[in-house]
């Protein structure tokens, strides 16, 4: 691979301030990027980035370095060769690219905000257990698993209460007869993964009972709202 920078220092004159070497750092990798076997191309939304992407600490998790100007935010959600990636860190220390951590996205959560209106949303559903255990209630013992849920921050995302109910999957009685696996939200925070520009909204969850009567499989949405209600009833985010 054609060495840029050395090639320019012999032929052409001296690059002579600051800004200049930056800059001509960052024209360097955006020339070489595409010759790296671990160029990709990234969308967010409908903007296409390019980007290095290579292997973090585990299977789901990957290290990325883009363009300076790229406009990454910790909290965007990336899609890259049909998966989808949550920007969990960020880093623009080097004046040159963006360095950042994704982590793949496991849930498509759908959920409603006191109208009938359906917002989707990809994020993390962490299995790092914060307990496994069974609950005592009147009706006998019930499941009592608690779990995190790492989403995007946005106008939406933040209205998600304490006790609001969210459903992550289908699941099947030996009858054959499908329900929702449920949870309740206990906790809302977007303070824990608020560094720099972007937010991760984190919930922390705790299973509850599926409703018959409230909550809809097919659309695998807790407390369905079949037809709009009055504006307002959803009420504010908080942590």
């Amino acid at each position: 691979m054609t060495k840029w920078g050395l090639y320019r220092s012999l032929v052409i004159a001296p690059i002579a301030s600051k800004s200049d070497i930056v800059q001509q750092a960052r024209d360097d990798f955006a020339e070489a990027a595409q010759y790296n076997p671990a160029y990709t191309v990234a969308t967010i939304g409908t903007n296409e980035i390019s980007v290095l992407l290579r292997s973090g600490d585990n299977a789901y998790m990957k290290m990325f370095n883009a363009p300076h100007d790229s406009g990454i935010l910790v909290g965007d959600v990336l899609t890259i060769n049909g998966s989808h990636y949550l920007c969990t860190e960020l880093s623009n220390a080097d004046d040159v690219t963006l360095r950042g951590s994704l982590y793949e996205c496991n849930l498509m959560l759908r959920f409603q905000l006191g109208t009938s209106a359906i917002v989707e949303r990809w994020g993390i559903f962490d299995s790092g257990v914060y307990s496994t255990t069974l609950a005592e209630t009147p009706k006998g013992q019930v499941g009592d698993s608690q779990f995190k849920l790492l989403l995007p921050y946005d106008a939406y995302t933040c209205k998600i209460q304490r006790d609001k109910r969210i459903a992550t999957e289908v699941l099947y009685h030996v009858s054959s007869t499908p329900t929702l696996r449920c949870y309740r939200v206990t906790s809302n925070d977007s303070k824990a993964s608020d560094f720099g520009h972007g937010k991760i909204l984190e919930l922390k969850l705790r299973e509850d009972q599926f409703s018959p009567s409230k909550d809809n499989v097919e659309l695998l949405i807790c407390d369905y709202i079949a037809t709009t209600a009055l504006a307002g009833t959803s009420g504010g985010g908080w942590v």
